[in-house]
């Protein structure tokens, strides 16, 4: 990383210029879009994945298990970002993100995709936690309402067009041998991820600075971990998971 590329702002926080920032909003607007697409894109290819996986009674889990992992981990990310850096954890829950989504697509059962889905949506959790603090790392306070704004745009966007990108994949998909056959096309509803989660990944890999935000704790080892309200995390992911499991079951 070039260090003439990170300006101090006026607030003492580093931001990027040039071709790297134009990379590093590339890659989180691909990353969000991609996540966000995730909690509507399978709803319109239920039909199919629940035709080839033989299960009708757990379906409403493949959508379920990815948003309650989503939102159990969007309030734990903050303070262990704070203490291990923004970027490799926001590069470690795409990963996680494109690993679930391999899996996803490779199920054979509607307990496989389920689990698969959790593990995706974990890895969305810690992105969508992510990248609203890494942006507010980038731009001093008087340009942050304007990139929230075109982030929310994207986010909204992405989840309108994900029932029509779903239905499309499941009925239209490319054939890929034994991969993906005529009865799986569904299966690029996961597919899909990959090849745009990977230019994400490679671009803050490369130009998304380890030292981003100066509210980066110093402390290292055992020290970080002390500072971490671990029981508070696990009770407020337990309340999360509660609270969507009853929106959920209530409908």
């Amino acid at each position: 990383m070039n260090n003439t590329s990170i300006i101090a702002t006026t607030d003492s926080k580093p931001r990027l210029r040039g071709f790297a920032l134009i990379s590093v909003i590339a890659a989180l607007m691909l990353t969000l879009f991609l996540e966000a697409l995730d909690q509507t894109i399978v709803g319109t290819a239920l039909p199919r994945i629940i035709e080839e996986l033989h299960s009708l009674d757990r379906y409403s889990w493949v959508v379920t298990a990815y948003i309650l992992a989503t939102m159990t981990m969007i309030p734990i990310v903050g303070k262990l970002c704070d203490q291990f850096g923004r970027k490799w954890f926001l590069l470690s829950g795409a990963t996680l993100f494109l690993l679930g989504s391999i899996l996803a697509g490779a199920s054979q059962s509607m307990d496989q995709l389920i689990i698969f889905r959790a593990v995706q949506g974990l890895g969305s959790g810690i992105g969508i936690a992510l990248i609203a603090t890494v942006m507010a790392d980038l731009f001093p306070p008087d340009q942050r309402a304007k990139w929230s704004g075109l982030f929310g745009l994207v986010y909204g966007v992405s989840s309108l067009l994900g029932p029509t990108i779903g239905g499309w994949l499941a009925e239209h998909g490319p054939l890929m041998g034994n991969l993906v056959t005529e009865t799986t096309r569904w299966r690029w509803v996961f597919y899909i991820n990959l090849p745009v989660g990977l230019i994400a990944v490679v671009a803050l890999l490369i130009f998304l600075p380890a030292n981003l935000s100066v509210r980066t704790s110093t402390w290292n080892g055992w020290e970080s971990l002390r500072r971490i309200d671990f029981l508070g995390a696990i009770l407020c992911a337990a309340a999360t998971i509660c609270l969507m499991l009853g929106l959920t079951r209530g409908g």
